[in-house]
């Protein structure tokens, strides 16, 4: 197959390695559609892509709820869990260890 139009052989390939030119099987195949929009054709579009904003959002903001609804339902107080925990044991073990200190400092002879 020879290039339309350098003449350059094109081996079976879509496009000419000497100038870049399209094969004409590849032109033949390709189409091109163009479609000329009235205005009230683009507005539907718009209207259209309004729509599924509002849809998006709309999803948004019922997960947002949902989440909000799941959370009030188990409150998490602050500063209560494992750190409190474990702060509340070394308190308790402080006092613990005074108390015995001081029993002995006054109580032993």
């Amino acid at each position: 197959m020879k290039c339309s139009k350098c003449g350059a052989d094109m081996k079976g390939k879509d496009f000419c390695n000497a100038c870049g030119a399209p094969s004409e099987s590849l032109a033949e195949r390709m189409e091109v559609a163009y479609k000329v929009f009235k205005k009230s054709e683009l507005l539907e579009i718009g209207r259209k892509k309004d729509e599924d904003a509002q849809k998006e959002a709309m999803k948004t903001r019922r997960a947002k709820a949902v989440a909000k609804a799941a959370s009030a339902k188990s409150p998490v107080l602050p500063g209560k869990g494992k750190p409190a925990v474990i702060i509340g044991v070394l308190l308790l073990a402080a006092v613990i260890g005074c108390a015995f200190f001081l029993w002995r400092f006054l109580f032993s002879q």
